[in-house]
């Protein structure tokens, strides 16, 4: 969920709140080679979609989308790709959670 940052810690603390994150090159390049879109649909496709996340992540939360202070965690995925990142998520949350 979008949103699951501003649950609170005290309902679920075992809660891990991550914002897991891409440069725009690599989520062009995911857009081309998914939806087999040319570069100009695939840019129009991120944008669309990053405006639209921070749409609906600010309508039910009155936050700022992508505000590090209310992340356990962020993480790039670019460097590492997904499964790294699922790994590092995994061990964080094993040792927060003890």
């Amino acid at each position: 969920d979008w949103s699951s940052d501003v649950c609170s810690s005290d309902l679920f603390p075992h809660l891990v709140n991550v914002f897991l994150y891409a440069e725009k090159k690599d989520k062009v390049r995911y857009a081309m080679e998914t939806y087999g879109e040319s570069y100009e649909q695939a840019v129009r496709r991120v944008r669309h979609a990053d405006a639209a996340r921070e749409s609906y992540y600010h309508y039910l939360t009155k936050a700022k989308w992508g505000d590090l202070k209310n992340y356990h965690l962020t993480l790039n995925s670019s460097p590492v790709g997904k499964q790294a990142c699922a790994e590092i998520i995994l061990q964080y949350a094993s040792r927060k959670n003890g």
